[in-house]
């Protein structure tokens, strides 16, 4: 940012991702560990690997770790796919709003926020003067 404060929606933004980057690890390295401690195979009703899901999880991970790094350095071309990683945000939330436990609904609810402050934010004006489509 050369020489210009860091909009509040664009930090907001970059917590977000963040925040989202931190709940994706600790998913798949909760998959490991259930794995390894009670058996799972992963998702209910699924015969995928765990070790898959868990690479799958931590692929993703780092892809949403670099948008966030480009939004960072200001470049406005990481705002497609931060609103894109939104947007999957709100999918997976909106299947397991409707889930049998709390937890889960309750995750639910905070993934649609979170994922609705992020989007917000990053269309805002302020964070739009902080992002620039030549970096």
């Amino acid at each position: 940012m050369t020489g210009t404060e860091k909009s509040l929606a664009l930090k907001i933004s970059i917590l977000v991702g963040v925040v989202q980057v931190v709940a994706i690890v600790a998913y798949a390295i909760s998959i490991g560990v259930l794995h390894l401690i009670q058996g799972t195979r992963g998702t209910v009703g699924s015969d995928v690997s765990p070790w898959f899901l868990i690479l799958t999880y931590l692929g993703f991970a780092a892809l949403v770790l670099w948008v966030v790094f480009k939004l960072n350095r200001g470049s406005g071309g990481a705002r497609t796919p931060y609103l894109i990683t939104q947007a999957f945000g709100l999918v997976i939330a909106q299947a397991l709003v409707n889930g049998s436990e709390t937890a889960e609904v309750i995750g639910a609810w905070v993934m649609i926020v979170v994922s609705l402050i992020g989007a917000v934010a990053i269309l805002t004006p302020a964070a739009s003067r902080n992002l620039s489509t030549f970096r």
